[in-house]
């Protein structure tokens, strides 16, 4: 079995689910129209099927391998093109591009919102379209682009594309488009971006994706983050990139922020420096409940570089096990960065924080330097180990190791513990799984308590003034948890 066919099984459930949901719904002021082979079908190409809809109608691909000659493009319309089978059994891919400076293989360019979706398919093949900038022309784009224009892309796997720029998707001027369940992996950049980028005032919402085994010829071989540009990353995985400059999992620059909440950043490699995050250029990021961990740099710092004017806040995170022969962990270069820790796992404390002259190291209440035990970190499982259960990927159910995590219970005592099951202790966990369902179960050197007891807020099997002291730290709170 190939990598791209591995990730293709990942969404392969969820496009069974989605084709059953399809199979009893139809959207509720639109008409579907049928796309593929055989006289069932409306039209046997994408684009003829998308030029035939009105706002609101849906498109619905049967199984099959699309090879096109020009960029899929939904002209503007608020419609959905789905497929029946999911991403395993519905690819699109370029073939031969009609005009070699069009070849990207969805192109989002006629003022597209959210209302545009686009969902499960395998998109591939695809080289890159010309779009001219005053400082920056270049080929974007590889196997979506968004040309000043946004859009819904949901359980599809973005993989083997390649561009100038953004070699698997690209995001370009003012647009706010959502990637949701998808896979970008095993694309290529000639410069900067090999996974995704977005540049030039873009803004992007990336939610429970894998960006995976992607690179770049210099910058972000993951992710790039450019010319005052923001993204908020969540519940994802930035994993196994690689790049000759500078951020190989995620680069942030030139003015630029990033929101990341419960990511994984790991194994990526650079011939450079900061390995697993990059942010310099007046920009900032936000990591809060993450794991970096395993990358490595050739140059200087593993984990994180702070370069040129840069603000980087990290709460209740993990830096553990990151290489370079030069700052292993973090590091602050002068030019006035400021990095802010609380509540965090960083190898070899503070002192594994190098802060060069004209920066800022505040270290905060509540950091650690402890093993953080990982699960399985060779086999990519960054789950925390717990004698009172740990969920286990795999097997999809709970297990029990012999020894528990310090990074259990020692968040921040103000973050809300959201969805950890119980017994959680009352206080979030370190990592990327703090505050979801699979955060790690806390320990108490006892059996553990199957009964849910009243008033018993940590889990312990009593109520007593550890559960008060909970309760009276939290008061105040006002702020609801929305629905999981």
């Amino acid at each position: 079995m190939s990598r791209l066919d591995g990730y293709r099984m990942k969404l392969m459930l969820v496009g069974v689910i989605a084709a059953i949901v399809l199979g009893c719904l139809e959207p509720a002021d639109g008409s579907v129209i049928a796309v593929g082979p055989g006289p069932s079908s409306d039209f046997d190409t994408i684009q003829a099927g998308i030029d035939a809809t009105s706002d609101g109608d849906m498109v619905l691909m049967a199984p099959g391998e699309y090879v096109i000659a020009e960029p899929i493009t939904f002209r503007g319309k608020a419609i959905t093109v789905t497929s029946e089978a999911g991403p395993d059994e519905t690819i699109i891919r370029m073939g031969t591009p009609a005009d070699t400076n069009r070849g990207s293989v969805v192109v989002f360019e006629s003022n597209e919102t959210d209302a545009s979706v686009l969902d499960g398919f395998t998109i591939t093949g695809g080289s890159g379209s010309w779009v001219q900038h005053a400082l920056y022309p270049h080929v974007y784009g590889g196997g979506v682009l968004f040309n000043s224009s946004s859009a819904t892309v949901r359980n599809c796997a973005i993989v083997q594309n390649r561009a100038g720029r953004g070699g698997g998707v690209v995001c370009l001027y003012p647009c706010s488009p959502t990637l949701i369940d998808c896979i970008i992996a095993e694309n290529s950049s000639i410069r900067s971006g090999g996974g995704l980028s977005g540049h030039f005032g873009a803004s992007l919402t990336l939610t429970n994706c894998i960006v995976r085994g992607n690179s770049a010829g210099s910058d972000g071989g993951g992710v790039m983050c450019a010319f005052n540009s923001s993204m908020n990353i969540t519940n994802c995985t930035i994993l196994e990139n690689s790049g000759a400059g500078h951020g190989a999992g995620l680069n942030c620059w030139e003015s630029s922020s990033v929101m990341l909440g419960n990511c994984t950043i790991a194994k990526n490699s650079s011939d450079s420096v900061g390995a697993g995050v990059f942010c310099g250029g007046n920009s900032s990021i936000q990591m809060t409940n993450c794991s970096i961990t395993n990358n490595s740099a050739s140059s200087q710092c593993g984990a994180i570089f702070c370069f040129s004017s840069s603000l980087v806040n990290i709460t209740n995170s993990i830096i553990w096990g990151n290489a370079a022969p030069n700052g292993d962990q973090i590091t602050l270069t002068p030019g006035a960065s400021t990095l802010t820790v609380t509540y965090s796992n960083v190898a070899g404390g503070q002192t594994g924080v190098t802060v060069d002259g004209g920066s800022t190291l505040n270290w905060g209440a509540g950091n650690i330097d402890a093993d953080p035990c990982f699960a399985d970190p060779n086999n990519e499982d960054y789950h925390l180990k717990s004698e009172a259960g740990r969920w286990d990927p795999n097997s999809q159910t709970w297990v029990r190791d012999e020894i528990t995590s310090p990074c259990i219970d020692a968040g921040d005592p103000m973050s809300p513990i959201r969805w950890e099951p119980f017994p959680n202790g009352g206080f979030v966990n370190m990592g990327a799984y703090a505050g979801t369902s699979e955060a790690s179960k806390t320990y108490f050197g006892k059996p553990i308590c199957e009964t849910i007891i009243a008033g018993d807020i940590n889990g312990d099997g009593q109520v007593n003034r550890a559960d008060m002291e909970i309760m009276a730290l939290h008061w105040t709170d006002e702020e609801p948890l929305p629905l999981p």
